[in-house]
């Protein structure tokens, strides 16, 4: 039986940070994440997390603030990130795809004085760095001493990742309340400008709590992903589901169709989230004799393939789907030991009241096109509100 949300959710106090620490002391020499660079313990990565944690107060880092990080997976992105989560500092994975006007609106809205950054997108840091109104220091991945040399990026201090964890004593911790602000992550921006969507310590754990339960997960699996660190499905639902589970994460930096079997293979992976069309890519694939002999026995991915079954079939297999959004995790999903349905997306989560509506919010009838509502059953499970936009937030929620 996996460990429901409740047991998940009751150790006190709800911060991912403490988390971590409850989980080296108990699992110190258990593999945690695996990247094609590095293979970090629960141990290692509490040991590191609490050193880059102390470099980043000697830099005036303090609980509240923002560091926002623009990087493609790696190791670097989580140890910030949980060393962010001791201080009660946030946690801003950026959109690397976003240029111009998009990325500097996004660095300016977080406020964020610290941006750490990977060399390849200097030019995109460069491009924009006269809009930049609050940053005032880079901190490079790169140990190369001609990075950051862009006349254009004088203006910011520059030093290289690898100082921080130069940091030897400890931390001075804050006291995080569960409703304290832990990571910010940006909407696509597909309907306006992208929204950076606030997500408490509590949401973050009870997240990867649900999906956990939805999916009957244990300490044994493997979790895979190659979605990168700014989406749910990496950050939330792959590697920290691993940190509450006790069990490792594979975090890939990007996805590879010819590639993808043998890492679930040498890795020993169990369940991977894989977006669409990512199914489809592995499904078009020419045929051989040993597609069904994987230690893989379960994909969530979203929506569900037509050709479902025969995926299924061939590659001995179970797909399983969800509806959600970063607003509000995943409030409707597919039961497991039930069969798929074509066309459907599978039954509201326990944790959620779900109506489908009109325009003056009154139900509609079993078959009638209306707005889905969600509304949690317990407090701050769901996004506490889009980030320093109390217009846009006011605009999500009415009616409870």
């Amino acid at each position: 039986m996996s460990p429901t949300v409740e047991r998940l959710a009751s150790r006190q106090p709800e911060s991912i940070g403490q988390r971590l620490c409850d989980q080296a002391r108990r699992h110190g020499d258990r593999t945690l994440l695996i990247t094609p660079e590095v293979s970090l313990t629960y141990a290692e990565m509490e040991s590191t997390a609490c050193r880059v944690a102390h470099g980043f107060q000697q830099f005036g880092i303090a609980k509240s603030d923002v560091v926002c990080q623009m990087m493609p997976n790696c190791d670097a992105v989580i140890i910030n990130w949980m060393a962010l989560a001791k201080l009660g500092a946030i946690n801003a994975p950026l959109n690397y795809e976003f240029r111009g006007d998009a990325l500097s609106r996004v660095i300016n809205l977080t406020e964020a004085k610290i941006l750490v950054l990977d060399e390849s997108f200097s030019f995109a840091i460069a491009d924009i760095a006269e809009d930049l109104s609050h940053l005032e220091t880079i901190i490079f991945r790169s140990c190369d001493a001609q990075i950051g040399k862009d006349p254009r990026l004088e203006r910011f201090t520059t030093l290289m990742l690898d100082e921080l964890h130069l940091s030897e004593p400890a931390p001075d911790l804050a006291e995080i309340h569960f409703s304290d602000p832990a990571m910010l992550m940006f909407t696509s921006g597909t309907t306006g400008y992208s929204k950076a969507v606030e997500f408490s310590h509590r949401y973050a754990l009870t997240w990867a709590s649900e999906y956990i339960e939805h999916w009957e997960l244990n300490e044994n699996d493997v979790i895979y992903s190659a979605s990168p660190l700014f989406h749910a499905d990496a950050s939330l639902l792959a590697f920290l589901s691993a940190l509450l589970l006790g069990s490792r994460a594979v975090i890939m930096p990007r996805f590879s169709v010819s590639q993808f079997w043998n890492q679930v293979r040498e890795h020993r992976v169990s369940v991977a989230t894989l977006l669409a069309p990512i199914p489809l890519f592995l499904f078009n694939q020419p045929k051989r004799c040993d597609d069904s002999q994987n230690p893989l026995r379960m994909i969530t991915t979203a929506p569900m393939p037509s050709f479902w079954r025969d995926f299924e079939q061939r590659f001995n297999v179970k797909l399983v789907t969800a509806f959600g959004q970063t607003e509000v995790g995943h409030p409707i999903v597919a039961q497991i030991h039930e069969p798929h349905r074509d066309n459907t997306t599978g039954k509201p989560c326990r944790h959620f009241e779900v109506c489908i509506v009109d325009e003056w919010d009154e139900m509609v009838p079993s078959g009638v096109v209306g707005e889905i509502l969600v509304r949690p059953k317990r407090a701050f499970t769901t996004m506490t509100g889009y980030y320093k936009d109390p217009q846009a937030t006011s605009e999500a929620s009415r009616n409870l």
